[in-house]
């Protein structure tokens, strides 16, 4: 399956996308698009990934799911694009998106400088500084958070799960949605 060719508008590109992905009422399936690492490109990403939610929005998401997918997307673009930047003068950043029944995942494949996920991020916005407020944002915004460090011909993956809201509620009925739940 092919994507249709692009026309002038990027609105014909994300449609098309969106018609290979969707399976019969659900939005279902994987897609990926290979961008350079340069923050001129991350807007049209993220609104491909808008599009995306105010889909699963429209299957019973929350009203607040677009906005922290896509802040927890446009951190985590803004970081590979201002903090990964080696001597390669031209990167690439591979974005794949996927939704399954349960869950959308969004990751980040790069070449770039490598980082310590489990050391930064963790603390309340009142005691970061800037360094350290996109990780805290992405952890606030999405359910499970990874990084993997590549080498030897392997990128480096950042990987984010935001669980749908019927796994959300079968895991803790509590917590759903609330974005303090990054800081137990």
């Amino acid at each position: 399956m092919g994507l249709l060719k692009k026309q002038d508008s990027g609105g014909t590109v994300r449609y098309n996308i969106l018609q290979k992905m969707r399976m019969t009422n659900r939005i279902k399936g994987k897609f990926s698009i290979l961008v350079p690492c340069d923050i001129g490109f991350r807007d049209p990403i993220a609104a491909l990934i808008a599009n995306i939610c105010d889909q699963l929005i429209s299957q019973g998401e929350t009203s607040v799911f677009k906005h922290q997918v896509v802040s927890a997307f446009n951190e985590a673009f803004n970081n590979l694009a201002e903090h990964s930047q080696t001597e390669i003068m031209y990167k690439q950043v591979l974005v794949v998106v996927g939704v399954s029944e349960s869950q959308l995942t969004l990751e980040l494949h790069d070449d770039g400088r490598t980082f310590q996920l489990d050391t930064e991020g963790h603390q309340p916005p009142d005691y970061l500084s800037e360094s350290g407020m996109g990780l805290f944002i992405m952890r606030s915004f999405m359910d499970k958070l990874d990084y993997k460090v590549g080498g030897n011909g392997r990128a480096n993956v950042l990987r984010m799960v935001r669980l749908l809201s019927r796994s959300r509620l079968s895991k803790d009925p509590d917590r759903a949605g609330d974005p303090s739940r990054c800081l137990t």
